[in-house]
């Protein structure tokens, strides 16, 4: 018995023949998958709420293998917002010459060090909010300031 079963879609595997199914079916109960297949075939040996997914892809959780979640609120805003426009004319990759982590030294560490908990929290929570909606389920944070707090958002967000 299944609670959902997605319906209808294309469903992308992760069989071992990587197989793309054109009317494709998901059957969940909770938190776990119990079956994928042809939609007429899942449909036959589970019952449940149907979510037409019609013309849409159905794909695993995908997964990002670098972020910083406590920059979260930082995403699209102008340097300045941060108070980070003095650095960035001074210090960016090609003054550094490339040096990435130099970078991160001047302009990301110092933001997020200067957040307090609180707001370390909400942009962690946010960021998790954004991964989610995007379809990934897995993260793996760079690290940086307020790293218990970080977690606490993470765990929250579902």
């Amino acid at each position: 018995m299944a609670e959902r079963i997605i319906t209808n879609g294309y469903v992308v595997t992760l069989d071992p023949q990587r197989r793309v199914l054109a009317d494709g079916a998901v059957a969940l109960s909770g938190k776990t998958i119990v079956a994928v297949g042809p939609s007429a075939e899942v449909l036959a040996s589970h019952s449940g709420e149907r979510i037409d997914a019609r013309g849409g892809l159905v794909l695993p959780g995908l997964i990002d293998a670098h972020n910083h979640p406590i920059l979260g609120l930082l995403g699209g805003s102008p340097p300045s917002a941060a108070g980070t426009w003095p650095a960035v004319r001074q210090n960016n990759a090609f003054t550094l010459g490339g040096d990435i982590p130099a970078l991160l030294r001047v302009l990301a560490t110092p933001f997020g060090a200067h957040l307090s908990a609180e707001q370390a929290y909400l942009s962690a929570l946010y960021t998790c909010a954004t991964l989610l909606k995007a379809g990934v389920t897995c993260f793996n944070d760079g690290g940086g300031a307020h790293a218990e707090t970080v977690a606490q958002a993470v765990v929250d967000s579902g």
